[in-house]
């Protein structure tokens, strides 16, 4: 998505969905807008196919595309889990990199495992004993 205005093409905004998600696509479409009001930019959705969300892989793939894109500032906007992640990720952006990360934006994230269901927690651990598997 573009931003509301073109001078502010050196800005993303990056929508991070939560746990059990393939990707942040809705979160971008639907609360992206959202976010263009506290800071104008391009609005990006991590894709992560379902998989346990790493925060080290989501800061490459920022970074990388950083550079592609000649963006010099990020804000990130995160959903349920995705609002724990997006708080890891900005903390990697500011310690590793030059990116200037002036909001995070956290909508419905639980405080902690406390603030789970316990549906998630199931999920959280079936998808940590899945990864043990070899191949």
């Amino acid at each position: 998505y573009e931003p509301l205005s073109p001078e502010n093409e050196h800005v993303a905004i990056v929508a991070i969905d939560g746990f059990g998600a393939y990707d942040a696509r809705t979160v971008a479409k639907y609360l992206g807008p959202v976010a263009q009001e506290f800071i104008d930019g391009q609005i990006w959705s991590v894709e992560y196919g379902n998989a346990v969300l790493s925060e080290s892989a989501i800061t490459e793939k920022i970074i990388e595309l950083a550079e592609a894109y000649n963006v010099d500032t990020v804000a990130l906007l995160g959903y349920s889990a995705g609002g724990i992640i997006g708080a890891r990720v900005a903390e990697e952006l500011m310690d590793e990199t030059e990116l200037d990360v002036p909001l995070l934006l956290q909508i419905s994230t639980p405080d902690g495992a406390d603030g789970l269901r316990e549906l998630q927690l199931q999920e959280i651990e079936v998808s940590k004993a899945i990864e043990l598997i070899p191949g």
